[in-house]
C-alpha cells in the first residue's frame, strides 16, 4: 500500500476535524431535484460508473508515525435507493432522511466510506439525487463536476475525460510548495495584508475558530428582474456578475461597520490551473480581498476597483488562506482573523437539464462557518436565484441573520435602479420601514411621571424596592 501526503487544503481540514467535537460538521452536500420520468436503474448505473471513474471515491486516511497520510483503497461503489412516493408528506419525509444523513458523524480513519449517494423518489415523476462528502475529499465545485459526469454517462455520451488523477493533484501541490512561484505568491499576500486592520464582524464579535453547533442558514430569493439588472450593472461597470455581487457585499459591510478598510474572505474553487478544472477533490480556498471604501466613492468606481483587485489576486490564488493566517499570526489560535465574512459566488456552470429533464439544485451545507458566509446562486431553469446566508449560532440568532439576508437582497433591488455615478453613501442600506422602526419606534421612550416632584424624590422612592 502506497501512502501519499495530504495537500495543504486537506491538511487544514484534517486538524480542524480532529479538534472539532461534532464529527458531522465537515460534511458537505446537496440534492438535485429531477422533474420527469427517470430510468432509475440506468441512473444508478451511471452513478456507480462515475464513482469508479474518479479516484476521490477511493480515498482513505491513516496515521503513519503520527502524520496523517492518504491512500487509495479498492473501489466500493454504492448508491442507495429509497421510494417515499407512497408515504404521506413524501417530500418532507425525504428531506428528513437527508438531514439525518447529513448529520451522520464521520471518522477519517477506518473503513467507513467518506461519501454517500442516494436516489429518493418523492413522486412518479419527481426525484431527489442526494450526495454527501466529507470536505477532506470534496468541495463545492466538485458536486457539479460529479453530477455532470453522471449526466454524460446516463446518456452514453462519448466525452474526453479531462479529469486528472488525485495523485497528480497531490504531486502538483508538492511541486508548488517547493517552487519559486510559492514564494512569489506568499510575498504578494504578505505585502497586501501585513498591516490589515483587526477584523470586524456584522455580529459585533469575532470567533477565530468554528468549534460550534452547525451554522444557521437563511435563504432569500432574488427576482429574475433583479438578476437581469445586476448583469446589466456588471456590464456597465466592465465587471463580472461575481465581482459585482462581491462589491455589493463589501458596500454593505462598509456601511454597517463604518470601516473604510474592508477585508472580506473571497472563496474560490482553487482550480486556477486548466488541467484541474474538471477534477473533483478538495481544492477550494478562501483568501482575503482588501478594499478601500469611502462614502463619496461612486458605484462604478467601487465595482471597478473590486474587479481589478480580484483579477490581480487571481494570479496568486494557489497560496492557501490557512497558511497566510499562520504567516501573519492571525486566525485560529491567535484570535484575530484577517476577515469575518466570506463571499462565495457559485459561478461554475450547473447544467439545467439531466438527460433533457429539468433540474433544481439545493445546497445542504458548505461546512463549518466561523462568522458568516454569503453564497450567491444565479439560478437556472427551476433553480431560483437566491442567496444563502450561513451564520455561526454563537454569534447570530436567526432573526438577525434574516435581517442581513433581506437587506442584501434589497440592496440589489436598489442598485439596479441607481445611476453608476451614485456615491455608495447614498445607497439606502437600511430600508425606510426598518429605519423608521429603529429611529422612531424604538426611541419612543417618553413615559408619564409626576412632574410636580423632583428626580431625587422619585429616586428615593425606588431605592427601597431595588434593595429588596
Amino acid at each position: 500500500m502506497k501512502f501519499y501526503s495530504l495537500t495543504e487544503a486537506q491538511n487544514a481540514i484534517w486538524f480542524a476535524h480532529e479538534l472539532c467535537a461534532d464529527k458531522s460538521l465537515y460534511n458537505i452536500g446537496e440534492y438535485v431535484e429531477i422533474f420527469g420520468l427517470l430510468d432509475t436503474e440506468k441512473f444508478c448505473a451511471s452513478a456507480l460508473r462515475t464513482q469508479n471513474s474518479f479516484d476521490i471515491f477511493r480515498l482513505n486516511f491513516a496515521l503513519e508515525k503520527g502524520v496523517p497520510q492518504q491512500f487509495f483503497a479498492d473501489p466500493r461503489p454504492e448508491i442507495q435507493c429509497h421510494d417515499f412516493s407512497a408515504q404521506p408528506n413524501a417530500e418532507s419525509q425525504a428531506k428528513s432522511w437527508m438531514r439525518q444523513d447529513m448529520g451522520r458523524p464521520v471518522q477519517l480513519i477506518g473503513d467507513e466510506p467518506l461519501f454517500a449517494m442516494a436516489l429518493l423518489r418523492v413522486d412518479d415523476d419527481r426525484f431527489f439525487f442526494y450526495h454527501r462528502y466529507h470536505h477532506i475529499i470534496c468541495d463545492g465545485a466538485s458536486l457539479a463536476l460529479i453530477f455532470s459526469d453522471m449526466n454524460a454517462r446516463y446518456q452514453s455520451v462519448a466525452q474526453d475525460n479531462m479529469s486528472r488523477s488525485w495523485r497528480d493533484v497531490i504531486e502538483d501541490n508538492n511541486e508548488y510548495v517547493s517552487s519559486s512561484r510559492y514564494l512569489i505568491d506568499r510575498n504578494y499576500w504578505l505585502e497586501k495584508l501585513h498591516d490589515a486592520p483587526p477584523a470586524k464582524s456584522l455580529s459585533g464579535e469575532i470567533s477565530a475558530f468554528a468549534n460550534s453547533p452547525k451554522p444557521i442558514r437563511i435563504t432569500q430569493s432574488i427576482s429574475r428582474s433583479d438578476i437581469a439588472g445586476l448583469k446589466a450593472l456588471a456590464t456597465a461597470c466592465r465587471a463580472s456578475l461575481a465581482q459585482t455581487f462581491t462589491a455589493l457585499c463589501a458596500i454593505y459591510f462598509h456601511s454597517l461597520t463604518s470601516e473604510s478598510d474592508v477585508v472580506l474572505g473571497l472563496a474560490s474553487s482553487g482550480r486556477w490551473r486548466k488541467n484541474t478544472r474538471a477534477t473533483p477533490g478538495m481544492m477550494a480556498n478562501v483568501l482575503p480581498l482588501r478594499l478601500h471604501a469611502e462614502p463619496q466613492t461612486t458605484l462604478e468606481s467601487f465595482i471597478g476597483a473590486v474587479s481589478r483587485s480580484t483579477r490581480e489576486a487571481a494570479r496568486h490564488m494557489d497560496y492557501r488562506g490557512e497558511q497566510l493566517h499562520n504567516d501573519l499570526r492571525r486566525g485560529a489560535g491567535f484570535n484575530n482573523p484577517l476577515h469575518s465574512c466570506i463571499v462565495n459566488v457559485f459561478s461554475f456552470e450547473l447544467s439545467s437539464k439531466f438527460a433533457g429533464l429539468p433540474t433544481a439544485f439545493h445546497n445542504l451545507s458548505v461546512g463549518p462557518v466561523d462568522d458568516c458566509h454569503i453564497s450567491f446562486y444565479e439560478g437556472q431553469s427551476k433553480t431560483e436565484a437566491h442567496i444563502d446566508v450561513d451564520g455561526n449560532p454563537d454569534l447570530y440568532d436567526p432573526a438577525i441573520l434574516a435581517l442581513h439576508a433581506q437587506r442584501i437582497v434589497r440592496l440589489i433591488s436598489t442598485v439596479v435602479c441607481c445611476h453608476v455615478t451614485s456615491p455608495i453613501s447614498d445607497l439606502p442600506i437600511v430600508p425606510q420601514d426598518e429605519r423608521h422602526r429603529l429611529v422612531q419606534d424604538w426611541n419612543r421612550t417618553a413615559r408619564a411621571y409626576p412632574r410636580a416632584r423632583g428626580v431625587h424624590q422619585l429616586f428615593a422612592e425606588q431605592a427601597p424596592e431595588a434593595r429588596t
